[in-house]
């Protein structure tokens, strides 16, 4: 069985010493990939579920929190948990995931995808919230 660990940029904070003795702990205790999730743009009120997230999170961007932790690791593989997809444009995305995955060495094994719970999200990105699921789809096509 092989494990993986998530790195919460709202929880541990995205202090670059941090982020990178968390990688290589996580590395060196024999984790086989290190997550980190996304948000774009919280809001005050925005929920999931009965859960309010505070706008004030300090949520970084997956990729580049990757990308940072592939320069400070030899061998563990990398991962987004979750990545908003629709939010992205995806030729964009397309080439910041291989330029992550080349100078990993071609550790960006997962990505794991959403398409966001929180309207005021997907208005803050430009995204009409009822379209997201059908963007999600388009995009899936083009990063293939």
């Amino acid at each position: 069985m092989k494990f993986g660990i998530s790195y919460s940029t709202p929880h541990f904070g995205v202090d670059p010493d941090n982020l990178t003795r968390f990688a290589r702990d996580a590395e060196d205790l024999g984790f086989e990939s290190l997550y980190v999730p996304e948000h774009v743009a919280l809001h005050p009120g925005a929920k999931i579920g009965p859960m309010e997230l505070d706008p004030a999170l300090p949520y970084g961007d997956p990729l580049e929190c990757l990308t940072f932790a592939a320069a400070g690791t030899r061998h563990i593989l990398l991962g987004t948990g979750v990545l908003l997809l629709p939010y992205h444009h995806p030729v964009v995305l397309a080439k910041r995931l291989a330029t992550v995955d080349l100078l990993s060495g071609g550790r960006l094994r997962l990505l794991t995808i959403g398409v966001g719970a929180l309207p005021g999200e997907a208005a803050a990105a430009g995204v009409d919230f009822a379209t997201r699921g059908r963007r999600a789809d388009e995009a899936i096509d083009v990063l293939r």
